[in-house]
């Protein structure tokens, strides 16, 4: 990833739809890069993102997003999508005619069918993208990915558990928890894709996923990348569990778990942690990479397309969990 330095100076006039948790998060950072009272920001709840507008002297916009864009797309400079799950995938399909660099928070939609649909608008109107699979701009990720590209990868292991005696209580709404492989347990296949590749079939152990009462899910894989790369797959909703992932080289064994921390285990049985950079500990986790690279395609201008991308991780897991 290219690293670019970015002063107060520059200016960067960009629109913030939403104003929730996450938008704190991304404008944490953002306010280290750019000069945030040159932006600006509106949502439904127009009480919090007043005040998220107060308090980094921002523009709030009153209007509809889509009359202000319209009005203002030649001065815009760039649009970050942060609004709730099930309005993400119609905010962006709206938007992307306008030829605006996006910043797309994850799920980009919650169907294959959702994320074709942007990847063909995507493509139609030339409109670069990013979506915000923060994980793969993890110092601690991106310093391991550098080491195993002169080391041979042998195989992996992939544990990616949610908590659904949690979920069935805070999602709060219901027919999320079906979609939730895409909303969620997307960061997972998305970082195993980030390391190896495109995946060349899948070969499914056991199945039990969406089909009783309580959507309790229980599914093991066998998944062949290229370079006869296998890698193991489990992920179950009803244990005490978390995302795991373990990569085996011919020089070391790097685990992840969580996935912000890593210790690489070489042949001679000596373990050493692989440490986050200071941004990491700063902000949220991927948090600040993930922005440089959004900043450097509005600086660049270059059309970048990360809804094709992630169609791959959205196909890889209609392979391991559809039936």
């Amino acid at each position: 990833m290219e690293s670019y330095i970015y002063m107060k100076k520059d200016k960067l006039k960009i629109l913030f739809i939403g104003a929730g948790s996450i938008a704190i998060q991304h404008l944490k950072v953002l306010d280290s890069l750019i000069d945030l009272k040159n932006c600006w920001i509106c949502s439904r709840s127009k009480n919090k993102s007043r005040k998220i507008a107060k308090l980094y002297s921002m523009i709030h916009i009153d209007e509809d997003y889509y009359e202000f864009i319209k009005q203002n797309k030649k001065i815009i400079d760039g649009i970050v999508i942060l609004v709730s799950m099930d309005q993400i995938f119609f905010t962006t399909k709206k938007i992307l005619s306008f030829k605006i660099p996006l910043f797309v928070e994850k799920p980009p939609g919650l169907s294959i069918t959702q994320l074709q649909k942007l990847n063909s608008l995507s493509k139609k109107y030339n409109t670069p993208n990013l979506v915000g699979y923060n994980r793969r701009y993890y110092s601690v990720i991106n310093k391991v990915k550098k080491k195993l590209a002169s080391e041979k990868i042998i195989s992996a292991h992939i544990e990616a558990h949610e908590r659904y005696w949690i979920l069935k209580n805070k999602v709060k709404k219901k027919t999320f928890l079906k979609k939730w492989v895409y909303a969620n347990t997307s960061h997972v296949i998305n970082l195993l894709l980030f390391f190896l590749g495109d995946y060349k079939k899948v070969i499914k152990f056991s199945q039990n996923n969406f089909n009783t009462k309580d959507l309790r899910i229980n599914t093991s894989a066998l998944i062949e990348f290229n370079k006869k790369i296998y890698v193991t797959f489990k992920s179950n909703w009803n244990v005490i569990g978390g995302w795991y992932i373990k990569i085996f080289s011919n020089k070391n064994t790097y685990l992840f778990s969580p996935l912000e921390q890593c210790v690489a285990t070489n042949k001679k049985f000596k373990s050493e942690k692989i440490l986050p950079e200071s941004y990491d500990k700063t902000y949220k986790a991927g948090f600040y990479l993930q922005a440089i690279f959004f900043l450097s395609l509005i600086k660049k201008g270059n059309y970048y397309n990360d809804f094709k991308n992630i169609l791959s991780t959205y196909k890889l897991i209609k392979k391991i969990f559809d039936r």
